[in-house]
């Protein structure tokens, strides 16, 4: 949950650059612009990869001069907590508090000292943004209005007003999302059954023309003997075989093609997503396949089961 008071921003500093645990950081002497505005972070690589394309030493004799250099400015920081380079600046290491962040890529959280913002904006003792978090079990709905009421009466703002202090739950954020994804799961299911319930009445029209081209066939079973049992057991195990075949067909193709989307979304050799079908969901698919092909040669076998010999010899 965030507050915020009218008419202020809060940007995110891209020159903090401290640790968990760490309570200190490094601030150049002299600053032009604000950190926001630079396209692209420096990096030990990008200052060996520069030196070794003007230069004519080899990349790993470049790397080794460019941690020795840093080394040797690190060392420095921290016996005399400052470093003087005469002719390009001087850097100094303060005190700070400290707020956590979270690495995107890696999803570490790490610890970020908090004003390195104020000195890089300027800001003072300014807050834009407060962040809060609810013990387990405690719902931020039920606590927001009082929050709000504690930060107006702190800074002399009516507590009714929506624009001079804006309250951002994500809370109800996360419950929307929720909601979206329970629908979409809903609707795939409902999806997928009427596909089954359509599969299973193809089956059931096919296995009907098949009872009808076999009508002979079935008439001389019966009159050499067969039972309407046999019959019926008949036509409804050719109704659950073909069903079984095509639907561990589907289920195949369907695993296929989730592997290739997670060979896809490889990056670096690293698989950053996973998509795979669980073993119990294949078994419990193949079940209601069953079931349902079975359902499906029911009006088949019945009609197979009702046929005389007399007739079928007739027809013929």
């Amino acid at each position: 949950m965030y507050f915020t008071q009218k008419f202020r921003s809060c940007e995110a500093d891209d020159h903090c650059c401290g640790a968990s645990g760490t309570r200190g950081s490094i601030k150049p002497y002299q600053r032009t612009a604000p950190e926001s505005t630079m396209k692209k972070t420096l990096t030990k690589a990008d200052i060996v990869e520069a030196i070794y394309e003007e230069t004519d030493k080899n990349r790993v004799d470049v790397k080794n001069v460019v941690e020795k250099l840093l080394d040797i400015m690190k060392s420095a920081i921290k016996k005399d907590r400052a470093l003087l380079i005469s002719g390009f600046g001087k850097f100094e290491c303060y005190d700070k508090a400290s707020r956590k962040g979270r690495n995107p890529k890696t999803d570490e959280t790490i610890t970020l000292p908090q004003s390195v913002l104020r000195s890089a904006y300027n800001r003072g003792k300014a807050v834009d943004i407060i962040a809060t978090t609810g013990k387990p079990g405690v719902v931020m709905s039920s606590i927001a209005q009082r929050m709000r009421e504690t930060v107006a009466r702190a800074h002399s703002i009516d507590p009714t007003d929506e624009k001079g202090i804006m309250v951002f739950n994500t809370e109800v954020l996360f419950q929307m999302l929720d909601n979206l994804f329970k629908g979409v799961n809903f609707l795939i299911w409902l999806v997928g059954i009427g596909t089954l319930l359509a599969g299973a009445i193809g089956v059931s029209n096919i296995m009907m023309v098949t009872v009808k081209e076999r009508t002979t066939e079935i008439g001389i079973r019966r009159a050499i003997g067969a039972t309407p049992k046999m019959i019926l057991s008949q036509i409804i195990s050719e109704s659950i075989l073909l069903t079984l075949v095509a639907g561990m067909s589907g289920i195949l193709f369907g695993v296929a093609i989730l592997q290739m989307l997670e060979v896809g979304s490889t990056t670096d050799g690293i698989l950053t997503a996973h998509f795979q079908v669980d073993f119990w969901t294949a078994i419990s698919s193949a079940i209601l396949i069953c079931i349902l092909g079975g359902l499906a040669g029911l009006a088949p076998a019945w009609r197979a089961m009702s046929i005389k010999p007399v007739d079928a010899m007739r027809d013929e």
